[in-house]
C-alpha cells in the first residue's frame, strides 16, 4: 500500500532522520547549559508523596553519580536510540504499511516535553519496552522460543526498575494468545528468561543483607492512588487535546480494517492494548506510575505515529501541525 503524499515525504531518509536528530538536539538544548535540567515539568517527583526510585537504580546512580553531565547526556543518547529502534521497528514488523519517521517524530516531541533530560530508571524503561516488542513480535513470527526467553528477559528487568511493570505480563500473553503462539513452550522460555533477572537481584540484596530493601520496595510499589496529579491550565488542556487525538486514532484503527492485513493488525491491537494497559496503571496511582510514563509516551507515538500515517483527510493534516504548533508551546511555557 502506497501512503499519502505527506507521509512519503516522511521517510527515513537520510535527510529526514537528519533533521529528526538535529530536532531532538535541539530540544535537548538544556544539557548543555549549566544548572538549567528540564525535569519533566508535567510530572514531578513532588507530585507523589510516595515517589520511590528501585534499589536497582540507585545502585546504578551511585555508579554514575561522578559523571555528572554524562549522565544527562547517556540520557540523551538512550533517548536518540529508543527513537531510532522505533524508525527500524516498522521497517522490520511493518505494523504502518508505509516507510515513515512519524513515530519517531512524535516520540521526539511527547518524550522531550514528558522526560527528564537526565538518567532515570524511566528511560531504560522505554528501551526495554522497544526489546520486549522486537522479541515477542519476532516470536509469533518465527516461533523461535529464544525470543520468548528474551521476552521474559526485558519484563524482568523492567520489574527490577518499576515493580509495577511485572502486569505488563498478562498483555503480553493475551497477545501470544491471540496469534496462537501461546504454548508450553513459550510459556516455559517466558518464565525462564523473567526469573534469570529477579534471581540474580534476589541472591544480590542476599549477599549483602539488605534483603528488607527489595522486599519493602515491592511491598509499597502496589499501593493505589498514591499519585496526585497537578497540571496548570495549559498542561491541562495539551493533555486534553492529546487525549482527544488518541481516542481519535484508537477509535479509527477500531472501525476502519482497510490498511492492515491479518498480521499487522493483530499487532496493533497488542500495542493498543499496551497502551491502554498502562494508561489504567497511571489512573490507579501507583508509587512509580510516573516511571510507566516513559514506555506510555512510546507507545503513544506509536499510535499515533501510525494514525496520521494512514489518515490523508485534510482535518488530520491540521490535527498534526496543531499538535506540532501546540507541544512548542506547552514546551515552552509549562
Amino acid at each position: 500500500m502506497r501512503g499519502n503524499r505527506f507521509t512519503e515525504s516522511l521517510n527515513p531518509n537520510e535527510k529526514n532522520i537528519s533533521i529528526l536528530l538535529i530536532l531532538m538536539l535541539a530540544l535537548w538544548y538544556d544539557l548543555f547549559l549549566p544548572q538549567n535540567t528540564y525535569m519533566g515539568r508535567l510530572f514531578q517527583p513532588e507530585s507523589s508523596p510516595l515517589y520511590m526510585e528501585s534499589p536497582l537504580y540507585t545502585l546504578l546512580l551511585g555508579w554514575l553519580q561522578p559523571w555528572g553531565i554524562i549522565n544527562d547526556i547517556a540520557a540523551l543518547l538512550l533517548f536518540i536510540a529508543t527513537g531510532g529502534l522505533l524508525i527500524r521497528f516498522n521497517g522490520t514488523f511493518a505494523y504502518i504499511k508505509v516507510r515513515t519517521i512519524l513515530p519517531a517524530v512524535f516520540f521526539c516531541t511527547l518524550g522531550s516535553i514528558f522526560f527528564c533530560h537526565t538518567l532515570t530508571p524511566g528511560i531504560f524503561l522505554s528501551v526495554l519496552l522497544i526489546g520486549g516488542l522486537y522479541s515477542s513480535f519476532f516470536y509469533v513470527e518465527t516461533f523461535n522460543p529464544i525470543h520468548a526467553f528474551n521476552a521474559g528477559l526485558f519484563i524482568s528487568i523492567a520489574t527490577l526498575l518499576s515493580p509495577t511493570y511485572i502486569l505488563l505480563i498478562i498483555p503480553y500473553f493475551i497477545f501470544f494468545h491471540s496469534t496462537s503462539a501461546l504454548n508450553l513452550r513459550s510459556f516455559l522460555a517466558s518464565l525462564f528468561g523473567f526469573i534469570i533477572p529477579a534471581l540474580y537481584a534476589t541472591l544480590y540484596y542476599v549477599v549483602i543483607g539488605e534483603t528488607a530493601t527489595l522486599t519493602e520496595f515491592f511491598s509499597k510499589s502496589f499501593s493505589t492512588l498514591s499519585i496526585q496529579y497537578r497540571f496548570n491550565d495549559l498542561e491541562t488542556a495539551y493533555l486534553l487535546f492529546l487525549g482527544c487525538t488518541t481516542a481519535w486514532a484508537i477509535g479509527h484503527f477500531i472501525l476502519d480494517n482497510t490498511h492492515d492485513n491479518i498480521k499487522s493488525r493483530k499487532q496493533n491491537t497488542h500495542i493498543n492494548s499496551l497502551f491502554l494497559w498502562i494508561l489504567a496503571l497511571m489512573i490507579i496511582g501507583f508509587p512509580d506510575s510516573q516511571n510507566l510514563l516513559y514506555p506510555l509516551t512510546l507507545l503513544w507515538s506509536m499510535i499515533l505515529g501510525r494514525f496520521f500515517s494512514i489518515n490523508s483527510s485534510r482535518i488530520a493534516y491540521i490535527v498534526f501541525f496543531l499538535f506540532l504548533a501546540i507541544s512548542l508551546l506547552t514546551f515552552i511555557l509549562a
